[in-house]
C-alpha cells in the first residue's frame, strides 16, 4: 500500500475528529461563574520583584490544596478559574520567610481579588559587610520537567543553547556538541514548542546555532505525556526563544566578545498599544573553532600488522544571522491571533591539515598529506500563524496551529591527497584531488488543532489532531582529477540523488483530575506514519507503512504543599534519521568511510519514572528513578573492510535496558551562597540479536556536577560550575574520563537595566576527549582536544520593560504537561 493512498483516508478520519471536536466546544460552552486571584511577590527590603516564589492556593476552611503556581519575571503571579468561595494564598522562597493570606473571599459581586503587593522577609542570616536578596536556582523543577532559566545562568551569556546545556541536570555534551539525555541521543529537539527548520537532517545544528542571549528558558521533559509527539525515546528539549509583550515600547541589547574570535550579540523589541503587539528580534554570532585530531589505528592481516597515525588540526569558521518579525492581534478578550516568521543564514568554512604516517611491522612504509577546504552556506526559514479561541470559562479554549519550515544547505568540499615518502598504497585515494558537492532541501509542513475542556475541581479534557509532512531532496557528485591527470571527470560511482518522503498521522485524548491530595492523568496518542526512501542512481528503494499507539499514564500524591511524588509511564518512537538511512557510501578520509542503512526501522521504548520532591527547610532535594526499555535499537556498527577501510554504518539489532537515579541538591547556604548539584547513576545493558553483531554492553554509568551561585554585593554575582563524568564504556569501545570548570562573573547598574559579564570557561584547559574502538582485526584510538579555554566579555541593556499583558495565545506544546500537578 503506498503513503499516498493511505494518506487520504487518514485525511478523512482526521476531518471527521476535527469537527466532532468543535461540536465538543459548542457543547460544553456554557457560562460557568468563576472568580481570579493575583498579586505580585517583592524583597520587603528593596522592593524587587521575586521571579520564582511558590504560590499555594489553599481551601480557607480546611487549608485543603487547592493549586499552586510560580511567579513569573515580574514578580506577577494569578489563579484563574476559581469557584466563588473563601481561600488561603501562601507564598514560599528560598531565603525568605513565608507569609499566609487569609479570608480572600470571591463572591457574585466580587469576582476578581487582586491582593497586590506582598512583601516578604529575608530570612534572619548574620552577615557582616553586605545585605542581599536571595537567588532564584538556575535549574528548577515543575510539571514533570526540568526548566534552565538563561537569565540567571550567567556562565551561558555569550555561548549558545550547548554551553546552557552542558551546565544542565541528566544533560550530556561531547566533543562534538552532539546532546544526550541519560547516555543515549534519541532526543527530540523543539523550539518553541515546534520543530524548526534550523535543525535540517541534524539536531545539533539547533543548540550549537541559537545564541543563549535570545533564549528565555530550556525545558527537558524526559517522559513526556501522549500530548506529546512520540517521536524521541529519549525525552524532549524545548528552547523557548524571547519575545518582549509588554505595554508600550520595550527592547533589549546584548553584545559579547572574547577570545578565539568569539562574537555575539542579540537585538528584541516590541511595541504594544494594546490591542495588537509588535516584536522583533536580531541575533548574530561569528565563532572560530580549532582542534587538534589524531588517530592511531592498528589492524592485523595474515600475521603482519599495519599501524597507521592520522594527525592535523581542523578548522571551522560559521557566521550565523537570525531575524525573527511579526505581531500578535488581541481582538477581544476572546480572540488572539500570532503570525511570525524566522530566518536563519549560516556561512560555515571548515578545513583541515591531516599527515597519515603508515608503519608496516613496526617500519615507516610511507607517508601521506592530505588537504580539506569546505563551504556548507546553508538558510532556513520558518511561518508560523497559531489562532485561540477562549470560551467564557477560563481555560476553555480551541486552538489552531501551522506552519511551514524550509531547509537548504549547498555543501562544496575540495579534498587534496598527495603523498610524501614511499609510494600510495590506497587505492581508494589516487593521488591528486577530489571535489565533493552536495545540495540538501528539507520541507516541511504542520497542522495541528487542540481542544481544552476544564472541570470543576480541576478535572481536564484534552484532545487534538496533528499532520506532518516531510519531503526531503539530497543530490551529491564527486569530482576528480586523478583519473585524467589535469582533467576533471565524475569519478565512477560517486553521483547520485537520495530521496525521503515522510508524512506522520495523529490523534490523542487525555483527562486529567485530582481527588484530595491525589492527581492522575491518562492519556492514549494514535500516530500513523508512511515513508518512502529512494537511492535513484542506484535504484534501492524502501517503502514503510504502520500505524502506532502510544499510551500515557501518571499519579501522584503531595504530602504537603512543598513535598510530593509522582510516577508516569509512556510509550515512545525513535524514526531513523535520513543520514542513517542514505546508503551513499561517503568516504570521511583514506581510511574511514560512513553510509546508512535504508531498510532501518523504528526502535521503541516503554519508560517508568518516579520523581519524589522533598524540602528540609529551605533545601530541596529532588531523586528521579528511571527505567527504560528498548526494542529494536538502531545502533552505531563499525567494521574493516577487505579494502583496509574501516566502515561505520547503522543496524536494527540489539534491544536495551537502562535504569538508574538522578539526584538534585539545592539549598542557600548562606544568603549570598546558592549550591545546586547532580548526581546521575545508572545501568545500560546492550544484548545484541543478531549473531556475529559484537555490539553488547553491560556498564555501570555516573556524572556528577556542581553549580554555585554568589552574591558578592548587592549588584555584583559571580557563578562556578564544574563537571566530572569517569570512563564508560560504549558499544564496541570505551571513553575516558572527562572533566572541565568555568567561571563568570556579572555586575548589575543603571538601575539593573544594564549589565556587564565576564566569563571564563575550561578554565584548567581539561576539555579533552579520548575513545578507543575496536573490532575483528583492528583497533583504534581517537583523541579530540577543542579550543574550548577562552574569556569573553558581554553587555545587555534593557529598555523599558512595562507591565506585561495577558497572553491569550496558547503556550507552546511542549510547556502543557500535567498542569494540575
Amino acid at each position: 500500500m503506498k503513503p499516498k493512498t493511505a494518506t487520504l483516508k487518514i485525511t478523512d478520519v482526521f476531518l471527521t475528529i476535527l469537527i466532532t471536536l468543535l461540536l465538543c466546544s459548542l457543547i460544553f460552552s456554557a457560562p460557568v461563574k468563576t472568580g481570579t486571584i493575583k498579586g505580585v511577590i517583592i524583597d520587603q527590603s528593596t522592593g524587587a520583584p521575586l521571579t520564582g516564589a511558590t504560590i499555594l492556593l489553599l481551601r480557607d476552611e480546611n487549608e485543603e490544596y487547592i493549586n499552586g503556581t510560580s511567579t513569573d519575571k515580574n514578580g506577577s503571579f494569578e489563579f484563574q478559574s476559581l469557584q466563588l468561595s473563601n481561600y488561603t494564598v501562601r507564598v514560599r522562597f528560598v531565603g525568605y520567610q513565608t507569609k499566609v493570606l487569609k479570608s480572600i473571599t470571591l463572591t457574585e459581586e466580587r469576582t476578581e481579588f487582586d491582593v497586590r503587593k506582598i512583601q516578604l522577609e529575608p530570612m534572619p542570616v548574620e552577615m557582616e559587610e553586605v545585605s542581599v536578596t536571595g537567588e532564584k536556582p538556575t535549574v528548577r523543577f515543575e510539571a514533570g520537567k526540568q526548566i534552565i532559566d538563561v537569565d540567571k545562568n550567567i556562565l551561558s551569556s555569550s555561548g549558545s543553547a550547548v554551553d546552557v546545556l552542558k551546565m544542565s541536570p541528566t544533560v550530556e555534551v561531547d566533543a562534538q556538541g552532539n546532546v544526550s539525555l541519560r547516555g543515549e541521543a534519541n532526543v527530540k529537539i523543539l523550539i518553541d514548542g515546534k520543530p524548526s527548520s534550523v535543525a535540517g537532517d541534524n539536531n545539533n545544528n539547533v543548540l550549537q546555532q541559537i545564541p543563549s542571549s535570545a533564549i528565555e528558558n530550556i525545558e527537558i521533559i524526559t517522559n513526556p505525556s501522549a500530548k506529546y509527539e512520540a517521536e524521541g525515546i529519549t525525552g524532549i528539549i524545548n528552547i523557548n526563544l524571547k519575545k518582549k509583550s509588554e505595554q508600550g515600547v520595550n527592547g533589549m541589547m546584548t553584545v559579547s566578545g572574547g577570545t578565539g574570535d568569539r562574537y555575539n550579540s542579540s537585538l528584541n523589541f516590541n511595541y504594544n498599544p494594546g490591542i495588537f503587539n509588535l516584536f522583533a528580534n536580531y541575533d548574530f554570532m561569528s565563532v572560530i573553532n580549532k582542534v587538534t585530531n589524531q588517530v592511531t589505528r592498528t589492524t592485523q592481516s595474515s600475521g603482519s600488522s599495519s599501524h597507521y597515525i592520522q594527525e592535523g588540526m581542523i578548522y571551522e569558521k560559521f557566521k550565523m544571522n537570525n531575524v525573527k518579525a511579526g505581531f500578535d492581534l488581541i481582538p477581544s478578550p476572546e480572540y488572539f491571533f500570532t503570525l511570525y516568521t524566522n530566518y536563519r543564514y549560516n556561512s560555515p568554512d571548515i578545513g583541515w591539515n591531516m599527515n597519515f604516517n603508515n608503519y608496516q611491522n613496526s617500519a615507516v612504509n610511507s607517508s601521506y598529506s592530505r588537504t580539506l577546504q569546505a563551504t556548507q552556506p546553508f538558510e532556513s526559514m520558518d511561518v508560523v500563524f497559531n489562532s485561540k479561541r477562549q470560551f467564557e470559562q477560563k481555560g476553555h479554549e480551541l486552538t489552531m496551529d501551522l506552519y511551514y519550515s524550509r531547509f537548504e544547505m549547498n555543501a562544496h568540499a575540495l579534498y587534496g591527497f598527495i603523498p610524501v615518502t614511499g609510494s600510495n598504497t590506497i587505492s581508494q585515494f589516487p593521488d591528486g584531488s577530489r571535489e565533493n558537492n552536495m545540495n540538501n532541501l528539507i520541507n516541511t509542513y504542520t497542522a495541528q488543532t487542540d481542544y481544552i475542556r476544564p472541570f470543576e475541581k480541576g478535572d481536564k479534557f484534552e484532545a487534538g489532531i496533528k499532520g506532518i509532512i516531510r519531503n526531503y531532496n539530497s543530490d551529491f557528485l564527486t569530482l576528480t582529477n586523478a583519473i585524467i591527470p589535469g582533467q576533471w571527470i565524475v569519478e565512477p560511482n560517486s553521483q547520485d540523488r537520495f530521496r525521503h518522503t515522510e508524512n506522520i498521522y495523529s490523534a490523542y485524548a487525555m483527562y486529567s483530575g485530582i481527588f484530595d491530595a491525589f492527581n492522575y492523568q491518562a492519556g492514549i496518542r494514535s500516530e500513523y506514519t508512511g515513508a518512502e526512501t529512494e537511492l535513484v542512481g542506484g535504484k534501492i528503494t524502501n517503502e514503510q507503512n504502520y500505524t502506532d499507539v502510544f499510551p500515557s499514564l501518571a499519579a501522584g500524591y503531595k504530602f504537603n504543599e512543598t513535598d510530593q511524588i509522582q510516577l508516569t509511564y509512556g510509550r515512545r518512537i525513535n524514526r531513523p534519521s535520513v543520514w542513517m538511512l542514505n546508503p551513499w557510501k561517503n568516504n570521511i578520509d583514506p581510511l574511514n568511510a560512513r553510509y546508512g542503512s535504508i531498510t532501518l526501522t523504528p526502535e521503541y521504548t516503554n519508560a517508568l519514572e518516579l520523581t519524589i520532591t522533598k524540602f528540609l527547610g529551605k533545601q530541596s532535594i529532588t531523586p528521579v528513578l528511571f527505567y527504560r526499555y528498548t526494542a529494536d535499537v538502531i545502533t552505531q556498527y563499525t567494521f574493516l573492510g577487505n579494502d583496509g577501510v574501516i566502515n561505520t554504518t547503522f543496524v536494527n539489532g540489539a534491544k536495551s535496558r537502562n535504569f538508574g537515579i538522578d539526584l538534585t541538591y539545592q539549598a542557600p547556604v548562606f544568603q549570598w551562597w546558592t549550591l545546586g548539584a547532580t548526581l546521575s547513576y545508572y545501568k545500560q545493558i546492550l544484548t545484541s540479536e543478531l549473531p556475529g553483531l559484537n555490539i553488547d554492553r553491560n556498564d555501570y554509568l555516573w556524572n556528577g556536577r556542581i553549580n554555585s551561585n554568589f552574591i558578592l554585593m548587592e549588584d555584583l554575582s559571580m557563578q562556578v560550575f564544574a563537571l566530572y563524568r569517569p570512563a564508560m564504556v560504549f558499544p564496541q569501545g570505551k571513553r575516558n574520563e572527562f572533566y572541565f570548570m568555568d567561571m563568570a562573573l556579572k555586575y548589575d547598574f543603571l538601575d539593573k537595566k544594564a549589565s556587564v559579564t565576564l566569563r571564563v570557561s575550561d578554565i584548567l584547559k581539561s576539555m579533552r576527549f579520548t575513545s578507543t574502538t575496536s573490532g575483528a582485526g583492528y583497533s583504534m584510538e581517537n583523541k579530540f582536544e577543542p579550543n574550548q579555554q577562552q574569556i569573553s566579555l558581554g553587555f545587555s541593556y534593557r529598555l523599558n520593560n512595562g507591565p506585561k499583558i495577558t497572553d491569550r495565545k496558547k503556550e507552546p506544546e511542549s510547556i502543557q504537561m500535567m498542569n494540575n500537578y
